[in-house]
């Protein structure tokens, strides 16, 4: 997904398939910055790192100046929003959570910062019905993100 700022600088969140993370990359004067947004490992018992598929279906939407995104953890099929924070440190970092508890949803993320209301989600929510699977677009306001 790619967006500009204000400022016209381009900024992307893209689904590195390679790594299943979710990154996110914007523009400076001379080049592009990388983050990882979302990099996809937990921490299981006894400190085992386990893997997660984290940032398809990926949205990305400035809010005024700060960053926020819209994907899909493939592992757990669940909706996930970030968003670019100030951390006690005093440095930005990203904060990561999920939105929707009852899955699947997630699919074809899309998220917008009107200017005329607060913030909107949608995605799609799939559910199994009488031929086949269902869908059914899910939104989200101002109050779940």
């Amino acid at each position: 997904s790619i967006e500009t700022n204000s400022q016209g600088r381009v900024a992307m969140a893209y689904f590195d398939s390679a790594r299943g993370q979710l990154r996110f990359a914007r523009q400076t004067e001379s080049h592009f910055e990388l983050q990882i947004v979302d990099p996809g490992l937990v921490l299981g018992p006894l400190s085992q790192q386990r893997k997660r598929l984290v940032g398809s279906h990926v949205d990305l939407a400035f809010d005024r100046e700060a960053p926020r995104i819209l994907y899909l953890d493939g592992t757990r099929v669940q909706l996930r929003y970030a968003r670019r924070a100030r951390g006690s440190s005093g440095s930005d970092q990203w904060i990561h959570r999920a939105l929707e508890p009852s899955p699947p949803i997630g699919f074809h993320a899309n998220l917008s910062f009107p200017k005329d209301r607060g913030p909107v989600a949608a995605a799609e929510r799939l559910s199994p019905g009488d031929d086949g699977l269902q869908s059914q677009l899910v939104t989200l306001g101002e109050d779940a993100l």
